[in-house]
């Protein structure tokens, strides 16, 4: 009833506390509604963080954990009853979705470095100029005392 009400966190916590319970084709079926209900909850989160302007990491994370906690879940269903199909292909499911998930967290990681690095090749390249533009008057003056240290000699 919890999960058809949208309320994922108190049905998964349900869901265990009958895993826990129950005898084992009843705690099987617990442990499937459980990592069923956490996936549930994972695509919750990536429609919430997909709808942001800027990817949140700390978002993206807490995406892939869930997935991993469905994941498990899942797995621990399937080993309780092997012959629930359903299990088996959702943990598949969960799988691949956490495999791209990851994919793309760490290409969006490397395109922040690489934007890191630029950025700093930019800044040392502008202290350089700076620098550049600070010491041009003083090498002026440094030529002009030197032409007229040797005028003065000569």
């Amino acid at each position: 009833a919890m999960y058809r009400a949208g309320d994922l966190e108190l049905a998964r916590e349900l869901f265990a506390t009958a895993a826990g319970r129950a005898k084992a084709g009843v705690a099987a079926r617990s442990m499937y509604n459980r990592g069923t209900t956490s996936y549930a909850e994972s695509l919750r989160a990536m429609q919430q963080a997909g709808a942001a302007a800027q990817p949140d990491p700390a978002a993206q994370q807490a995406v892939i954990d869930t997935l991993e906690r469905s994941l498990r879940e899942l797995k621990d269903a399937a080993r309780a009853d092997p012959a629930n199909v359903d299990a088996r292909a959702n943990a598949e499911l969960a799988y691949r979705v956490l495999k791209d998930l990851k994919k793309q967290q760490d290409q969006q990681k490397h395109q922040q470095q690489k934007r890191q690095q630029h950025q700093m090749m930019q800044q040392q390249q502008q202290n350089k100029q700076a620098q550049s533009k600070h010491l041009q008057p003083l090498l002026k003056l440094l030529v002009q005392s030197n032409c007229q240290a040797i005028s003065i000699s000569n």
